[in-house]
């Protein structure tokens, strides 16, 4: 919690004493979480649910999902002037 603090600019809690919960999992809710029905979890600035990895891409794994998307351009670039140069 002490990660995300409400900044009340755009995330008000309902109550000012107190932090509202997941209506799911009934956990008090960070701001900036989202809920994933597929995980069963909240997830910390859940960006998506990826469903090659089978996992929700948030805080804790972001910079692992970027070096899989840059790994996967360079292997394609790579691909794609191997089989230039053969044809």
């Amino acid at each position: 919690m002490s990660a995300y603090p409400y900044d009340y600019t755009l995330f008000h809690p309902p109550n000012s004493t107190t932090v509202p919960p997941c209506r799911t999992c009934a956990l008090p809710k960070p701001a900036r979480s989202k809920h994933c029905s597929l995980c069963r979890s909240c997830i910390a600035k859940c960006d998506h649910h990826c469903i090659w990895l089978n996992a929700c891409v948030g805080r804790n794994n972001l910079p692992h999902f970027l070096m899989l998307l840059l790994s996967l351009a360079i292997i394609s670039y790579s691909g794609a002037s191997h089989a230039y140069t053969i044809l």
